[in-house]
């Protein structure tokens, strides 16, 4: 009993004496849950500075960088390595490790995922926007470069968001059903989102793939930015 004591007591007293470290003079202030990644991405200023995005073990923290306040996780299922803001602010793109490897597409406005990029066989230490956002580069551990087009996203178009409303439901689905069979005609803006299929027409097709991207049964619309070079 002691014993069991004693290591309760040594491990509140570590936990509070590291909680409470002083910061270093001309620090402001210290943030972080979750282990942060040791790359030079890790962590990036929105474009206008008003948040901080911080890549780490549990996901992508956003903060107030005004109130140091937390403004949500990111939560993903894998650690983030590398983190960047689109240069209109609009997209925040992160980079993983083990054991997907992948890049992630977020909305830093409503904390949407927008899309998963697949392509690397080891950890995405770096992601990179072009001048304009058009383009997006992520260097990985297994010595390549991905290049995707980032037009599907510009404009803050999401495929197979038929009705706008920031995410893919199958609510998505049934519309792009009820278009088919003459129930609702989608105007233009809705009939480019719901084009999944990049045919030019919509089809049970456009909505079956909608259903499969939801249930996750695919990773992303043939509509969707697909690797340019390696």
């Amino acid at each position: 009993m002691k014993r069991s004591f004693s290591i309760l007591l040594t491990f509140a007293i570590t936990t509070i004496s590291t909680t409470a470290i002083a910061l270093p003079e001309g620090a402001i202030a210290r943030l972080g849950k979750g282990e942060i990644s040791w790359h030079d991405r890790a962590v990036q200023f929105s474009p206008d500075g008003k948040l901080l995005a911080v890549a780490t073990s549990i996901g992508v923290w956003l903060y107030d960088a005004q109130t140091h306040e937390e403004v949500t996780l990111l939560e993903t299922t894998t650690g983030m390595s590398s983190v960047v803001f689109s240069p209109d602010g609009t997209l925040l793109a992160s980079g993983s490790g083990w054991p997907e490897y992948e890049i992630k597409l977020w909305n830093p406005s409503t904390g949407q995922l927008i899309d998963t990029l697949t392509g690397h066989s080891s950890d995405v230490y770096s992601v990179s926007f072009n001048h304009d956002g058009t383009l997006l580069a992520n260097g990985s551990e297994d010595g390549t470069a991905l290049l995707w087009d980032m037009g599907p996203y510009s404009g803050k178009i999401i495929y197979g968001d038929v009705n706008d409303d920031g995410q893919v439901t199958p609510a998505d689905a049934v519309l792009v059903m009820q278009h088919v069979v003459g129930e609702v005609t989608l105007n233009s803006e809705q009939q480019i989102r719901a084009d999944v299929t990049n045919d030019g027409t919509l089809s049970c097709l456009d909505a079956a793939l909608i259903l499969q991207k939801i249930t996750g049964l695919i990773l992303e619309f043939p509509v969707q930015s697909t690797p340019l070079s390696h």
